[in-house]
């Protein structure tokens, strides 16, 4: 992540989100995805979308979901949820 590899910011997230090989760390996970995200990786703004529909750890935010989501599927059409 802080050599600039969005994939492994989004990588680390994932495993931090769901405590794989590291302890959970949701508030990380999410400012990971968000990073991600902010630098136009698709997956990273469709898992931040799917935290913020479910409310893990934060209060849910269809709203943020749903901006989220068409971020995530404005940069990768091909991802799953999204419309072709």
């Amino acid at each position: 992540c802080d050599g600039g590899s969005m994939p492994g910011c989004t990588s680390a997230a994932w495993h931090l989100q769901r405590g794989v090989g590291v302890d959970r760390d949701q508030p990380r996970a999410r400012a990971l995805y968000q990073r991600a995200c902010d630098a136009a990786d698709a997956l990273a703004c469709s898992e931040l979308a799917q935290i913020y529909a479910r409310g893990d750890g934060i209060p849910a935010s269809a709203e943020r979901a749903a901006n989220l989501q068409a971020r995530a599927c404005e940069l990768d059409p091909t991802l799953q949820g999204c419309k072709r």
